[in-house]
């Protein structure tokens, strides 16, 4: 829980600084507020939150099989964790597959995460 919401936090400041270059490439902003590094910092971030959360999911299949995914004797899908899987997926394939196939990627599939 507490992982989820720092995420959000730091995407939260991702938006924050690009509004803050972006002012200051049209002359809203001044140059001297641009944080250089951002863009490199919170890819590194998105990459390493990742990463946690594809562990996370995977040790939750390792402990629950497919339990996980269905409940067997209350004959009902795990909507939560289902949601979980198709998020991690999506932000996988934003983050990892994507650059793979086609040399980049735009984050199209960012919006997800939130």
């Amino acid at each position: 829980g507490s992982l989820i919401v720092f995420s959000a936090l730091l995407m939260s400041m991702q938006l924050y600084w690009a509004g803050i270059t972006i002012g200051a490439d049209n002359g809203w902003e001044k140059e001297e507020d641009v944080w250089e590094g951002s863009s490199t910092f919170f890819t590194w971030m998105e990459h390493i939150f990742n990463a946690i959360f594809v562990c996370e999911l995977m040790v939750k299949f390792m402990y629950s099989g497919t339990g996980f995914l269905y409940d067997r004797y209350r004959r009902t899908i795990e909507r939560f964790n289902t949601f979980d899987v198709f998020v991690v997926a999506f932000t996988t394939v934003d983050l990892w597959v994507m650059p793979l196939l086609i040399g980049s990627s735009n984050n199209n599939l960012s919006f997800v995460r939130l």
